[in-house]
This record gives C-alpha cells, structure tokens and sequence, in this order.
C-alpha cells in the first residue's frame, strides 16, 4: 500500500539483551549490532518484523545484538492509533532515510549498524546480515554509566576511538527502552490480535559530539516516566557518523539505582 507522506510511505508486505547494573562495554572482540526497527501496530506487515527483531535479540549465536524499536505515527489514521507511536520517531526515519538517500518511509524497515540492508522480514537475511555486520570491528568503544533518579535516568558515556589514526567525527545518542508489552487490537489492518512490545524506544537525546581527537565525557537524562515496569529497562548507547549516519560503537545496559 502507498500513501502519502513527503518521502513517500509503504506498508510493506513480504513472503532481551543481558542485563547487568555494572558499566558496559562494546569492543571490537565482541563486536555487538546495533538493529533499529520502524514499525507500527496499524500496519499488518510489522508483527512479523517485530517478532524477528525479537528472536534476533535472544539467538544463542548472535548474544551481542542490541534492539531499538520505533512506533511511528503515520499509520494512526488506519484505524488503530499506536499507543507507542511518537511523532519523534517518525522525524527520525525520515531523518535516515535522507543520510542513506532513500526517498521513502516504510514499515517494517530495519536497519543494522545504521545501515538499510534489505532484510525485511527474512530471517534468512537477518541472521546473514548480523553475522556481517558482528564481524566487522568497531571503530569506536563506548563505556556506559547509568542511575535510576525517579522518572530520569542519568548517564554517563565514555567513547574513545579505537584507532586514532583513521577516527574523523562522532555523535553519541542515548535512548531508553522497555519490553514485556501485550497490546490487544480492536481496529485497523491488525483487528482482533494481541501484539507483544519489546525493546520500544521511549526517550532518545543526543549526548554529545565526539572529536577526532582528545578525550569527551557525554552526559544526557532520559526520561522514564511512562515506564510501569521498570526491571525491563534498558540504556542504549551509540555512535553514529553524523553524514552517513553509519554507527561506529553501541553498549548497553540496565540503570542502577542510587
């Protein structure tokens, strides 16, 4: 299905991280994937991608694989408003889709390592593109700090390039997630399902900007106040290139309390 947005929007239709209060961090040993998924519970092609993004998360060969899960908010007219939606998500996707030169939005997209790699919904291709992309070494590393402080969670991120010879620039994004949602449907492409929620993004900042050279120390606040249970949290650090939007280093983690 097409419909109009200023990039153009198709509904495509196609054949838990560890948790540890302790500082995280990514290296190019462990090499952990960054997957972000656009998705939204008014369009009926998602479930599926969703439930992939999941299995791809808990895969026993692929235990470094850190999800981000994105509601949009242009599929709301269709019948079933998306309680997750937020029209910040939508900017985002919009805001790829201009760094990787594509010009249209579309639900279910994932995307690895900040790159669209065309899985779709193959778990076939999800599973290849992950191993890929676990196998290239990351140019950055990111120790992550976080506290729990009532409706905020601080953090503290530490990136430091792996080779300062080859390291140009950085931005540093920090986003808060949460699972464990059952959402039953009454409209819209999705009527009569009950449709699980892992990994949804709820707050997202930007911590910082990473210099070529020299030592940063990023600090952000996220919000947490929508979140009813908060043992489902988690923290996603990670750097991105600011042109082509390609990500250099993500970690994880679970907030502590004070």
């Amino acid at each position: 299905m097409l419909y109009p947005l200023t990039l153009g929007a198709a509904c495509e239709h196609e054949p838990r991280a560890s948790r540890d209060p302790s500082p995280q961090t990514a290296d190019s040993q462990t090499a952990p994937v960054l997957l972000e998924l656009f998705t939204s519970q008014g369009c009926s092609s998602c479930p599926p991608a969703d439930e992939l993004v999941r299995r791809a998360v808990h895969d026993a060969d692929a235990p470094n694989v850190i999800a981000l899960v994105y509601h949009v908010d242009y599929w709301n007219s269709l019948g079933w408003p998306d309680p997750f939606s937020n029209p910040r998500w939508t900017q985002r996707q919009r805001d790829y889709a201009d760094a990787i030169g594509s010009n249209r939005l579309y639900t279910p997209q994932v995307l690895l390592d900040g790159q669209d790699r065309g899985v779709g919904t193959s778990g076939h291709r999800m599973a290849t593109a992950v191993a890929d992309a676990g196998h290239q070494a990351n140019a950055m590393t990111l120790t992550l700090h976080t506290e729990l402080d009532d409706d905020r969670v601080r953090v503290e991120v530490e990136p430091q390039w792996a080779n300062t010879q080859t390291a140009d620039r950085a931005v540093v994004m920090v986003a808060v997630t949460d699972s464990g949602h059952r959402t039953r449907v009454p409209r819209g492409e999705n009527a009569g399902r009950v449709l699980s929620g892992e990994f949804v993004v709820r707050d997202l900042a930007r911590a910082c900007a990473v210099p070529a050279s020299g030592t940063t120390r990023c600090r952000a606040s996220l919000s947490v106040q929508d979140i009813d249970d908060r043992s489902t949290m988690q923290v996603v650090a990670f750097a991105q290139d600011p042109q082509s939007w390609q990500v250099l280093g993500v970690a994880a983690s679970s907030p502590s309390s004070p």
